[in-house]
């Protein structure tokens, strides 16, 4: 690995997601329904998409590498499917903060997973979960935040401030507790650590992705690992504070499902007491890589990096 190299997915713009774009949808969905405001969003994202040429290029990039491993040639159209599922994905986000959307309206699709981190719950202990831009992780937090189960169980996300800004104020005003909960960071340091592991003693959910570099990325930030069979970056950072705080590890994969989604949960092995943390949080995020590509090539349109992502793009 270079000594350093840009980071790509944070120079990018939030696209679609500027603040008006979000509160519009919201309205049209609050006041005409979601069939009729999916139409529009629909019809919209059709005349947007000849200039998409990035995200164009990248959608192909990334589902090329999901036929050449299915040994099927990609649909011709496949790249629009893929990111108008991306723009439909916001609409999920806005339905699950408007609270359109509850844990009634989530089907469990893995028990095993599913019943450890309720045992966390019930037990009253802290848990660390690694999600992914596989999927809608919002509609999980926003399903918790606004159900009764939320008075006993506070769940924390950590966001990049830089990329997420916009996002963030619009959720806040569409449900005012939507933003009770962010940890906005630049880069992941000390103060952080401090900050994740008094929640973690308090019982408290960090949730936090495992798919991004935050920073620069460089030989201490990140780790190059085969994805899809290409070499890949993944963020150490994320993964070493997990290996620290003492408490289960999850990985947590949200997919939309009918009107409402489906919720994937992965306990992430223990490792041997006298293994170093070093090494507990390299076989941790080899553990969330590994269950994050067999996830992309299960459900490939779900998968929400339109940018640079492998080593040798």
């Amino acid at each position: 690995m270079s000594a350093s190299s840009d980071n790509d997915w944070q120079t990018a713009r939030e696209r679609g997601a500027g603040l008006w774009r979000i509160l519009i949808i919201f309205y049209c969905y609050k006041i005409l329904g979601r069939q009729i405001t999916r139409a529009i969003v629909g019809i919209l994202f059709c005349c947007a998409f000849p200039f998409l040429r990035g995200p164009r290029r990248h959608s192909r990039d990334f589902l090329d590498k999901i036929a050449k491993i299915r040994g099927v040639p990609a649909k011709k159209y496949s790249s629009f499917r893929h990111l108008l599922t991306f723009t439909f994905s916001l609409l999920d986000k806005v339905a699950g903060w408007s609270q359109a959307i509850g844990m009634n309206k989530l089907a469990i699709k893995t028990d095993e997973g599913w019943q450890a981190i309720n045992k966390v719950y019930h037990e009253k202990k802290g848990a660390f979960v690694v999600c992914s831009h596989l999927g809608n992780i919002e509609l999980f937090r926003a399903a918790f935040l606004n159900d009764k189960i939320s008075k006993n169980l506070k769940i924390n996300i950590v966001i990049a401030t830089a990329i997420s800004s916009t996002f963030a104020r619009a959720m806040q005003t569409i449900n005012r507790n939507a933003g009770d909960r962010l940890i906005e960071v630049l880069t992941l340091g000390i103060d952080t650590a401090m900050i994740l592991e008094e929640k973690i003693k308090r019982g408290e959910m960090i949730i936090m992705a495992g798919d991004r570099v935050l920073g620069r990325i460089t030989s201490k930030t990140a780790t190059t690992l085969p994805f899809l069979g290409v070499p890949a970056d993944f963020p150490n950072g994320v993964f070493r504070f997990a290996a620290s705080l003492d408490c289960p590890v999850f990985a947590i994969f949200t997919l939309p499902e009918n009107d409402g989604g489906a919720i994937y949960v992965y306990e992430l092995e223990n490792v041997p007491a006298t293994t170093s943390a070093r090494e507990r949080a390299a076989q941790l995020q080899k553990q969330f890589v590994c269950r994050l590509e067999s996830m992309a090539l299960e459900h490939p349109y779900q998968w929400f990096n339109f940018f640079k992502f492998w080593k040798n793009d």
